[in-house]
């Protein structure tokens, strides 16, 4: 019983050691798709304020040619 305590240790050594790198690289393609999606939402952000932005223009002009 201690021998198979013993090796069934050394596994999961082994394991958490091929187990760390994967994880790194999982932890990047996290932050890496993560920023994608921020860059993403900040663009449809800057669409929108621009429309807006344009329609209370158009409301200005308009107002200004019939006042």
């Amino acid at each position: 019983m201690h021998q198979i305590a013993e090796r069934a240790t050394d596994y999961r050594e082994v394991v958490m050691t091929i187990a760390e790198p994967l994880r790194q690289e999982g932890e990047k393609q996290g932050i890496l798709k993560g920023r994608e999606e921020g860059i993403h939402l900040d663009e449809q952000r800057g669409i929108e304020k621009g429309r807006h932005e344009a329609k209370i223009d158009m409301a200005r002009q308009f107002s200004c040619q019939r006042g």
